[in-house]
């Protein structure tokens, strides 16, 4: 996985302290500090097609923003203080730390970064991924298009068949599926994702297995006094049958 656009982001944002942004400003704008929303923390995987791969930042990219938030006077504070922090600001910038969904790498990866900066963090949490249920459709879709030479998918009336041969037809072809799958009923777009997984050949449920945490794994990071587990919203369970 390539770091170019985590490494442009930190640019910029080191650029626009550079030039004084921060300074010139407007007060309404520069705000009390920043809640910044992670998800996955994993090292690279070499793969070309990973639409995914947005949502991903290596632990060696975390390990630099926390260092230059630090370096910048942010204050690292938890999900719990955030009420009081706004209510009663120090003068001094805070960043409030998230991630969603439960992925194993926040336990493998992303905790002994936190530790490091001595940075508190929440995870977002649905109960069903932790139970082993839950449906990473998005993921699911993402490694139909991966493997397969072709697919057909019926997004409305129409049934299009798609060709998969290069990997620019499969980002053309992921873009224009999981858009227009954002648009539909969600129950309607995992009914969809599974269908095409099952012809396909793809195991939903073991890509949910591989990715997220266990609830055993869930008590393990919750017991460090860095973590805050919070509630997120649930997710359809996985329909096993059609699924595999």
């Amino acid at each position: 996985m390539s770091e170019a656009v985590p490494n442009r982001f930190l640019s910029v944002l080191r650029g626009m302290h550079t030039v004084g942004v921060h300074r010139w400003a407007p007060r309404r704008m520069r705000g009390l500090g920043a809640i910044f929303m992670l998800h996955q923390v994993c090292l690279p995987t070499g793969r070309a097609f990973e639409p995914s791969r947005i949502l991903q930042i290596t632990p060696k990219f975390l390990d630099d923003a926390l260092g230059l938030m630090r370096r910048e006077g942010f204050e690292f504070i938890s999900l719990d203080d955030l009420p009081e922090r706004i209510k009663n600001p120090t003068g001094r910038p805070f960043a409030c730390l998230t991630l969603d969904d439960g992925y194993r790498d926040n336990l493998k990866h992303a905790l002994p970064v936190f530790r490091e900066h001595n940075a508190p963090f929440a995870i977002y949490l649905p109960d069903t991924f932790a139970d082993g249920t839950g449906d990473l459709w998005w993921l699911t879709l993402e490694e139909v298009i991966r493997r397969a030479n072709r697919i057909t998918v019926q997004v409305g009336k129409a049934a299009e068949p798609m060709p998969l041969t290069t990997l620019a037809e499969k980002t053309d072809a992921h873009a224009k599926v999981y858009w227009a799958l954002r648009e539909i009923d969600e129950r309607d777009a995992r009914t969809i994702v599974a269908g095409l997984a099952a012809q396909h050949g793809v195991d939903a449920a073991d890509i949910a297995t591989d990715l997220l945490m266990t609830w055993d794994e869930v008590r393990e990071i919750a017991a460090d006094p860095l973590c805050t587990i919070a509630a997120h919203t649930s997710c359809q369970v996985i329909n096993r049958s059609v699924a595999m």
